[in-house]
């Protein structure tokens, strides 16, 4: 099994007056494997599910069949693992995708505390 951390963040989408800075984090840890992308315009709960569908495309990439996959987000967590609902659009847009790329996978997905998701700890190392 190929334990993943994935984290996104999102600064600036509440504020029109200032550029919004988003950014995903994927961490292999032991395959010393790091991941980050610059996603803009993203709000806070849209970057956690774009860490998520990009850790999925990288286990399918290399072919790891089994993954366990740690978030700190919540929302994410509970949403994909259907112990709640998707009330809002987008967020069911990226349960399906989730769900989808899944399918070809064994996941667990599990929720992890901030100051233990290595994917946040990078991401506030490097953009603070």
């Amino acid at each position: 099994m190929i334990e993943i951390h994935v984290d996104g963040a999102s600064k600036g989408n509440h504020d029109k007056t200032v550029e919004n800075k988003a950014y995903i984090c994927i961490i292999v840890p032991d395959m010393n494997l790091e991941f980050i992308y610059n996603k803009r315009w993203l709000t806070n709960n849209e970057a956690e599910w774009e860490a998520l569908l990009e850790a999925l495309k990288i286990a399918i990439k290399n072919k790891w069949n089994k993954v366990k996959i740690y978030s700190d987000s919540k929302l994410v967590v509970e949403q994909y693992n259907e112990n709640w609902k998707c009330k809002n659009e987008k967020m069911m847009g990226y349960y399906i995708s989730a769900k989808s790329i899944g399918d070809f996978l064994d996941v667990e997905l599990v929720w992890i505390s901030r100051d233990k998701n290595l994917a946040g700890i990078r991401l506030e190392q490097k953009f603070g």
